[in-house]
């Protein structure tokens, strides 16, 4: 992309992960597309970069001298992150979304408080008094939203108790683990996080919900829930940050309560920011922006909201869900899946809500759906057992005659004689 832009090339360091990568294509997408946009539509020329490019050889080298200042996504706990205070003294430069709150750091990103606000006023508003916090790894990101956390459960007077807090020590408000040392794999960190899930929901007792410094960890806490037989809200709620549900892992796709942040309008504010800082009308330091997110509630977090009669709205889910697939095969476990709990949850709470077995309401309805079809259509007694999801034949008739007294086939021809 060439402009005419007098100041000439801006350089944009994401050191996030490989712009090929899925995850990054997938988590900056929008933020990329906003940094594009805004600079075409300023006539600024730009180069990307990812994580394969060395800070160190970008300032030793001088490469930097071909650029008129550096937006950069990167971390604290980057290896190479004392280049980038380096980088920082010699050009104009704005980090995004990662940055730190200091006269030595230019920062446009999400307001922390404001979406951590918006998070807990909604959890009160459907009846969550007492709310835990996850964030294990100590990152900046999570810094700020445990903060963030912290002064929103003072300022509503909530209780506060180390248990129900993951990765930061309440007495010094300090991160218990810093960074992603000692893992050598995303398998082994995910791994750590199901680990101090399951240490979590072992405790007695439990907050009414959970704050996840990032939707990927509150993911793998509902997995490890679900053995367990914890029902997600009814047992325990859970909200995240990020809003990865646009992302195509299965687990990324349950119905997560979490803020959202603008990606898009936090890549377009930096290229402006960069821009006015160059041609100073910004002075160069100290520029902080944040941008306001907003929430999308989905059913995770609701309480009241789904409390009128949660038997009912289960018998009736699961009868319609029975009546309109009775023909497939694996019925309880598509269930337990659209209801985000275990098989074994879902069959102790089906026989509750309804008195019977799963297995034996379900007999129950293939026996009522073959007798009438058996007496309204001219089906063969095959198909309609097909059609009923019934492939063994022979146990099935075992089954009609001792609730019958009589073969499918005996019961057509009688009941074919009563109508004539």
């Amino acid at each position: 992309m060439k402009g005419n832009w007098k100041a000439g090339k801006i350089a944009v360091i994401n050191t996030s992960g490989l712009l090929g990568d899925p995850w990054v294509i997938g988590f900056y997408g929008e933020l990329h597309r906003g940094i594009s946009e805004e600079a075409a539509r300023l006539g600024i020329d730009f180069d990307f970069f990812d994580s394969a490019l060395s800070l160190k050889s970008f300032h030793s080298d001088k490469t930097y001298a071909g650029y008129s200042g550096i937006l950069g996504i990167i971390a604290e706990t980057h290896a190479e992150f004392a280049s980038w205070r380096e980088l920082q003294k010699k050009l104009p430069c704005v980090n995004m979304m990662t940055g730190k709150f200091s006269p030595a750091e230019n920062y446009v990103g999400t307001d922390e408080h404001e979406g951590m606000r918006t998070l807990v006023k909604h959890l009160e508003s459907e009846g969550h008094r007492n709310l835990g916090f996850f964030a294990p790894f100590g990152y900046q990101h999570e810094i700020s939203r445990f903060e963030a956390y912290r002064g929103m459960i003072g300022e509503r007077k909530m209780m506060l108790l180390q248990e129900w807090v993951v990765g930061f020590d309440l007495s010094t408000g300090k991160p218990a683990f810093r960074g992603p040392k000692g893992f050598s794999s995303i398998e082994e960190k995910e791994k750590k996080i199901t680990s101090l899930s399951e240490t979590f929901l072992d405790q007695k007792k439990k907050p009414d919900a959970v704050i996840f410094a990032a939707d990927s960890y509150a993911f793998l806490f509902w997995e490890a829930a679900l053995p367990k037989g914890l029902r997600i809200p009814e047992d325990l709620a859970l909200a995240g940050v990020g809003d990865r549900s646009h992302f195509v892992l299965p687990r990324e796709r349950r119905p997560l309560t979490t803020i959202r942040q603008d990606h898009e309008g936090i890549g377009a504010m930096s290229v402006r920011v960069l821009s006015e800082m160059i041609s100073g009308k910004r002075k160069a330091t100290h520029q902080h922006v944040l941008m306001p997110p907003t929430i999308r509630i989905r059913r995770s977090s609701l309480r009241r909201s789904l409390a009128a009669d949660p038997k009912e709205d289960f018998r009736r889910m699961v009868k319609r869900h029975i009546e309109t697939h009775l023909s497939e095969s694996g019925l309880l476990a598509d269930l337990a899946r659209h209801l985000e709990i275990s098989p074994a949850h879902f069959s102790k709470r089906f026989s509750e809500v309804l008195g019977v077995s799963f297995r034996t309401y379900l007999l129950q309805e293939r026996l009522a759906r073959a007798r009438f079809l058996l007496a309204e259509t001219q089906e063969s007694v095959k198909k309609i057992l097909e059609q009923i999801g019934y492939p063994n034949h022979r146990r099935f008739y075992v089954k009609f005659r001792l609730a019958f007294g009589c073969t499918p086939q005996e019961f057509r021809d009688k009941n074919r004689k009563q109508k004539s």
